[in-house]
């Protein structure tokens, strides 16, 4: 019911920040609470249940000014997105929250994640966050205008947005000193092409990966990590590309899960294994 091809809707899926400005549609935005709604009950492989809600932004709407600051125009819609507070809380919004992104991608809406430049209060108290739950990423969605306004360009050209690192520097052959061809990765090449095109903070791409015969260990490369923060938004950009890997070698009729398979490899310096994905 809710199937879209995988690599056309990854490699067309950009940052929206400008919008039309009309409103969604009826049958769009049933059709993104009926996906929502299968995404609440939908399997996940990272603990920390996630919630997603639909906000209109208008006169007698819970959010009256979502404060985006000029980096949002026109966008009347936005979804919000909370998880119960665990080790795998980041990870679990980034996976649910990105196929929601996707699958809007598919219907031809925009998106743009956006973990900062909003109303961070007046949302909260919107989505009525629990004390036990973390809530930091929201995103418009709505249809995109036909021109992107200028501070648009100017984000997508200081972050690079439209370029992503080498596969040397991302994938690896059984330990970090062997990176991994696409000749070498054979049914798994337009996989990690895949995850290797998923958006992240600050177009950062912190996902290290490391094939080991038809198994792969997702590691974390922290760039941006805080320590007085309860909140690692590149955990998130790992739930992001485990998103991107699971529904690619779905497609491809491939079998597998992810798991905590800790392989002990020596890693280079800020570089934490998170999970595995193991086949079957």
């Amino acid at each position: 019911m809710f199937d879209f091809p995988i690599k056309e809707t990854a490699q067309n899926r950009k940052s929206i920040r400008t919008y039309t400005g009309a409103p969604l549609s009826s049958q769009d935005k049933d059709k993104i609470r009926s996906y929502i709604e299968y995404l609440s009950t939908a399997p996940s492989p990272f603990e920390g249940k996630v919630r997603i809600r639909l906000f209109d932004i208008s006169g007698d709407s819970e959010i009256k000014n979502p404060g985006t600051y000029g980096v949002i125009k026109n966008a009347k819609t936005f979804l919000g997105v909370a998880a119960e507070k665990c080790d795998t809380a980041e990870e679990a919004i980034g996976y649910i929250f990105e196929k929601l992104i996707l699958y809007a991608q598919s219907l031809g809406l925009g998106t743009c994640w956006l973990g900062g430049t909003y109303n961070k209060s007046e949302f909260a108290k919107a989505m009525d966050v629990k004390e036990n739950e973390l809530f930091h990423i929201v995103s418009p969605i709505g249809y995109p205008a036909p021109k992107t306004h200028l501070i648009n360009k100017i984000m997508r050209t200081a972050i690079k947005a439209d370029s992503r690192k080498p596969w040397s520097t991302m994938f690896f052959d059984r330990n970090f000193d062997t990176p991994l061809t696409e000749n070498q990765a054979g049914d798994f090449a337009s996989v990690l092409e895949i995850t290797r095109l998923a958006p992240s903070a600050c177009n950062k791409q912190p996902w290290r990966i490391v094939k080991d015969g038809n198994n792969f260990h997702f590691y974390e490369k922290r760039e941006m990590a805080d320590e007085n923060s309860s909140f690692d938004i590149q955990k998130l950009d790992l739930g992001i590309a485990a998103c991107h890997f699971e529904l690619a070698v779905k497609e491809k009729g491939l079998s597998g899960k992810f798991i905590k398979a800790d392989p002990g490899l020596k890693a280079p310096e800020k570089t934490i294994y998170l999970f595995s994905w193991i086949a079957e």
